[in-house]
């Protein structure tokens, strides 16, 4: 059993002015040990069951002001918000990847005593689903490591932050201010396909943005690189994961690790920067993508 003390701090708390089952209330969260920035639980009951879904919103935060609005996701909906009154009254759009699944909610502020008591067992569900993952090391299948890599991307979110560094298991490169992470769904030709070294196969041409494939050793430096260019290698092993409790999982469930290398210049200097992305045996992938900024 996985324990949740005093691991989040509740905002605010809505309820949905139509009572739509299992969505009849939100809360929104602050940052915590498992989101940078605010995040949001839709929650409620269908039928006799709690359901509950809970929202990243990719480390940013959620303001009151009339006319704010907000992107987030889960493992089924993308998530919009949208506030109509100051403080008060939100819209939310949910959308499934299948155009039949989609909700348009209305929410109204509703700090009780009983929907705050509601909130706190709604919410500590999904932190110990959090808490599950986060402790995992070897995940039995694929989905498991899917969510693996989501908390992952939850965690750090989009932003700099503090002691970066040791946050970020993948490299962080000089004048790095952002992350941009993307995961796609299940892909057949990616999943089924190997990569050719003449770049006819599927994966080649959707992922790798170089002329050639290179080997990682001919990689040139920096100072050398054309910055008009991506210089691509891959590899058959997920090195990147290998000091992370991803590590078990990565090497089960991803079949190929591939980086665009770049530079980027600064003034009278280059700095070389990689985009990494990784195809998971079902053909979905997951990218780390730095971006960088001249100061």
């Amino acid at each position: 059993m996985f324990q949740v003390a005093q691991a989040y701090e509740i905002k605010s708390v809505w309820k949905e002015e139509s009572g739509k089952a299992g969505k009849q209330y939100l809360v929104v969260l602050k940052a915590d040990e498992y989101n940078a920035g605010d995040s949001v639980v839709i929650f409620g009951k269908n039928k006799t069951k709690l359901s509950v879904r809970s929202f990243d919103l990719g480390g940013m935060t959620v303001y009151g002001y009339e006319g704010f609005d907000i992107a987030g996701a889960d493992d089924f909906y993308n998530l919009t918000l949208t506030v109509v009154e100051k403080d008060q009254l939100m819209t939310v759009q949910l959308q499934g990847s299948n155009p039949k699944y989609k909700h348009s909610l209305v929410y109204r502020k509703h700090d009780s005593p009983k929907s705050l008591e509601f909130a706190n067992e709604a919410v500590t569900v999904a932190y110990k689903e959090f808490a599950r993952v986060d402790a995992m090391i070897d995940p039995k299948d694929l989905n498991e490591f899917k969510k693996q890599l989501a908390l992952l991307k939850r965690k750090l979110g989009y932003g700099a932050t503090d002691n970066w560094d040791t946050k970020v298991p993948f490299p962080v490169y000089d004048l790095q201010i952002e992350i941009y992470w993307k995961q796609s769904p299940a892909n057949k030709s990616f999943a089924k396909e190997a990569i050719r070294a003449d770049g006819t196969d599927a994966i080649s041409k959707a992922l790798r943005l170089g002329n050639q494939w290179l080997d990682e050793a001919a990689v040139p430096r920096p100072e050398d690189m054309d910055p008009e260019l991506a210089y691509s290698y891959y590899r058959e092993k997920a090195k990147l994961f290998e000091k992370t409790n991803l590590k078990k999982g990565a090497e089960k469930f991803i079949r190929y690790e591939i980086a665009n290398a770049y530079t980027f210049p600064c003034e009278d200097f280059f700095i070389g920067y990689t985009d990494w992305t990784w195809v998971l045996q079902d053909g979905s992938t997951f990218s780390y993508n730095p971006s960088l900024e001249c100061d």
